[in-house]
Order: C-alpha cells, then structure tokens, then sequence
C-alpha cells in the first residue's frame, strides 16, 4: 500500500476535480435555465416575438451555448456573485477524512507506514488510510457520466444508422439540378464548394455536414427546373448558415446536459427559425415564394410515413411549423433574418457579463481559494503529526487512533 503521503495529493486531487465539474454542472443548470427560460417567456408574447423578428436563429443559438460560457467563467472566479452561492451542504467545508493509527515501529509492517519520533525518543510507525466524505456527490457525477455518454452514443448510432439507411449517393454535379446549384452559387458569391449528390433511400432534401446536398432520387424527375431551383435554393440556404453545425452541437448539447429539459425546447426553436430563415433567403434569391411553397406541400407527401431526421431536412418539421411556412410564403409574409449588427453583439456580450456577476453558482462546501483547478494545497501527513503533538503537547500513545479532517 502506498503511504497515505503519496495518495493524498492524488485523491485529493481528483476529487477536487470531480467536485468542480460537479459544481460547474449545477451552475450551468442555473445559467441556462436564466437564458432558456427567458427568451421562451419574451418568445411567448406577441410583443416579444415582434422583438426578435427576424433575429431568431442566433438568439436560439447564444441561448443554447451562453450557458456554458457564463458557468465556466464564474466557476473560475474567487469572488461570490452578487446574486449569492446555492450551497448543497448546508455550508459543510467538504474534507477528506485522514484515519492514522500509532502503533509500535517492531510491531507492524513498515510498507505504507511512515515513521515518527515523539520529543522523549520513542519510535512510532503511523499506518493511515483515506476516507472521502460527503459520498453523495460522486455518485451523481457517476451517474450523470453514464448517462450522459450513453445519450450521446445513442445520437451518434442513429445518426450513422441514417447515413447507412440511405444507401450510396451519387454524384448529381452535371445534371440539370447541378447547373443551376452552380448558378445559385455564382448569383450570391458563394465560395464553399457544394456537392449535390442523390440518393435512393432518401424522402426528403437534405443538407449534410458542411458541404453537400442530398436529393431524393424522385426529385429530379417528378419537379421540374423551376421549382428544383426553390429547392436547391433552400438547402444552399443550410449550408451558407452553417445549420447541420449548430444542429449537431445542439444534439450534443441536448445529450451531454439531459437534465437541463429546456435545451429540447431551444434546439426545436432553433430549428424552426431555421427553416423560416432559409425559406426567406431561398425566396429572395429565386423570388418565386410560390413555387417554394408548393414544393414543401410536395416534399411533405414524401416524408409522411417517413421518421425524423437527426439533419436539417426541407419538410422534416411537419405539423403546425409547415402550415406557418407555407402561409408565410403564400401571403407575403417572409421575415428575413439578418446578421447581428453591432448592438445585438454588444447586448450579448452585457448579458454574458451580468449573468457571471449576478447569477447565483453551486457550489458544495464553502469557498476556499485554491491554487489550480486540477490540484489543491494540502498539509503534508508528517506536518499532521506535528501540528497535533505541538496542540495537545504529547506523542500519541500506541494503538491510538487519530482522526484528522483536512480541508480541500
């Protein structure tokens, strides 16, 4: 057994780290459910959502990442936010719990033991172990990290069970659908190579990864030039946002934060205002609403029977959100979505702020400083021993049993 010398710092530095994952964790929770929740109450008036008009794509996506920059920002600081500390303890300093054991030198096994002599001479051999107290958190964090990884492979099997479901792709670059992809691209300056592949096994236009669109093999003989056009122009429309990006990161953030509900609810706003915005670009580059609008009743026919797809599709959202699209499209109605300027930055960056200094954290015992993340400063086992014969004045007596809490 290694002396308690050497696993000290190495146990107590893994459970540090541990704790401040765990603390970070609690503290996203915090911070999402602030800007989650807040932009699904300003989204649920109509004066909220004449606010972000146009807007809605991004600010689903600062909603969704802001979280994870605000936790960890705060989490590093020393100071304690204005808006307090949500202790899990009630403000118990967590410790790691030392057990020494004085007995004679001649009488044990000296591996593991470290040797101490008392002021009148007499030769002692200390034998310690380690008890970790509170258990509680590092069950949660081990249950959070089996759950967490299982949700994320489970996303990544269906998305590589999709890719297989679809069968090979082939190359639809010199075709008529190629020529006028290349013709979109030439019109709005678009530099990104884009490939236009077709599948069999596919129900729907996709746009996959960063730089390819997959058609439906029905596609290129049941719509004609025009309308394949809308069509091209809408999946271009992914691809020059970066959607299937933003979407995977949501997935992932969705799997890894489970316990956060409210990342469901902004990864479909999120892609709802998506599929507007790419509906508003692909009508202003064509400038025939019309023919997009019948070609999501057309695409919609397609994907009835067919499951939902882990990549932006063109009618992949069916129900309310596709009637809302072609109404939009039908009457005029098409809000374009527009870069933020240098005012909505400025206001995200002063939401970020306010919240890592006013937002309440999570922490679990109370606040000491701390050299490092990683690592923390504990008193040497040796230093223990002296510490206690200078307090109590004598040198522990043989088979005594010392127990020593040292703060983390």
């Amino acid at each position: 057994m290694l002396p308690v010398n050497t696993l000290l710092p190495i146990v107590s530095g893994v459970l540090h780290t541990l704790d401040f994952v765990f603390e970070w964790l609690l503290t996203y929770s915090i911070h999402s459910t602030l800007l989650v929740g807040g932009l699904l109450l300003l989204t649920s008036t109509s004066v909220g959502r004449r606010i972000v008009a146009g807007h809605g794509t991004w600010l689903w996506r600062f909603a969704l990442v802001g979280g994870l920059a605000t936790a960890s920002l705060q989490s590093l600081r020393t100071a304690a936010p204005l808006g307090g500390t949500l202790r899990l303890d009630r403000n118990t300093p967590q410790r790691t719990m030392i057990r020494m054991e004085v007995q004679q030198s001649g009488s044990i096994d000296d591996r593991g033991a470290m040797q101490w002599s008392s002021p009148d001479g007499t030769h002692r051999v200390v034998t310690s172990d380690i008890e970790v107290t509170p258990v509680w958190p590092l069950l949660l964090f081990g249950a959070w990290f089996v759950i967490a990884g299982a949700l994320l492979s489970w996303f990544l099997v269906i998305r590589a069970r999709f890719l297989r479901s679809i069968g090979p792709r082939r190359s639809a670059d010199h075709t008529l659908a190629g020529n006028a992809l290349r013709y979109l691209r030439s019109e709005d300056h678009v530099r990104q190579e884009v490939r236009l592949t077709v599948s069999e096994g596919l129900a729907s236009p996709v746009a996959l990864g960063a730089s390819e669109i997959c058609l439906p093999e029905r596609a290129l003989s049941e719509l004609d030039p025009i309308r394949m056009e809308s069509i091209l122009a809408h999946e271009l429309a992914h691809l020059v946002r970066r959607d299937p990006m933003w979407l995977t990161i949501a997935r992932v953030i969705e799997a890894v934060f489970f316990f956060q509900p409210l990342n469901v609810l902004a990864r479909r706003r999120m892609q709802e205002a998506a599929e507007f915005a790419s509906d508003a670009w692909a009508s202003a580059r064509v400038a025939r609403p019309l023919d997009l609008a019948h070609c999501l009743a057309r695409v919609a026919e397609w994907t009835i029977a067919a499951p939902r797809l882990p990549v932006p599709a063109m009618a992949e959202r069916r129900g309310a959100v596709l009637v809302r699209r072609v109404e939009r499209l039908t009457t005029g109605r098409v809000v374009h979505e527009v870069a933020p300027g240098r005012a909505a930055r400025l206001g995200a960056v002063v939401a970020l702020v306010g919240l890592v200094l006013l937002a309440p954290r999570a922490a679990i015992g109370s606040d000491q400083p701390s050299n490092g993340i990683l690592g923390t400063t504990q008193p040497h086992p040796r230093e223990i021993l002296v510490l206690r014969r200078e307090v109590a004045g004598e040198a522990p007596a043989q088979g005594e049993m010392v127990m020593v809490r040292v703060r983390r």
